[in-house]
């Protein structure tokens, strides 16, 4: 991770990593096959790591609003990726350059929870619940690759908790109406 914050990724070699690392390169081939299985590696696990926050912050056994339930998703995401920009920019950009979309299993996911009969909250319909969590990961890409400053993170997320609570409540507004 700490080659990430100062190299390129066309110059990230195992060579560079092992060195950093402290071991030989024959002892890094006995884990990773070649580069792309360590960026795979890594990518996996700061994923798994956003994934948890996400899911957690959806949690139904922690009593909470709808509202709260999506701050704390909009705010995980932004933690998740907030410190460690660089390093998340060449993480996320790996992932999205092969042909497994690696963020599609969180996306599923939180897709499945919008739409849980009985979940805390309006429930949202399979077309609603795809079009509010891409419209998250495309801000989430957006921040990671793009240089925005660090400062407007907050403003950023406030933003996108805007967009969240008023696409959940408008679509709770709709339901509500119909019967």
């Amino acid at each position: 991770m700490r080659l990430l914050d100062s190299a390129e990724i066309v110059n990230l070699t195992t060579n560079a990593i092992a060195a950093k690392a402290g071991i030989s390169i024959g002892t890094l081939y006995q884990y990773f096959d070649d580069r792309d299985a360590i960026l795979d590696a890594l990518t996996g696990r700061e994923l798994k790591g956003l994934g948890s926050k996400v899911m957690e912050s959806m949690d139904p056994a922690i009593p909470r609003t709808s509202e709260e339930r999506l701050r704390l998703m909009v705010s995980a995401v932004f933690e998740s990726y907030g410190g460690r920009r660089r390093v998340h920019k060449v993480l996320l950009e790996h992932a999205l350059s092969q042909r497994r979309a690696r963020l599609n299993p969180l996306f599923s996911a939180l897709s499945q929870e919008l739409t849980r009969e009985g979940r805390a909250g309006p429930r949202l319909t399979p077309a609603e619940a795809f079009v509010l969590t891409n419209a998250i990961a495309g801000v989430l890409r957006a921040v990671v690759t793009h240089a925005y400053p660090s400062a407007q993170r907050q403003a950023l997320e406030d933003a996108l908790n805007r967009l969240v609570t008023g696409f959940v409540s408008a679509n709770a507004v709709k339901a509500a109406s119909k019967r």
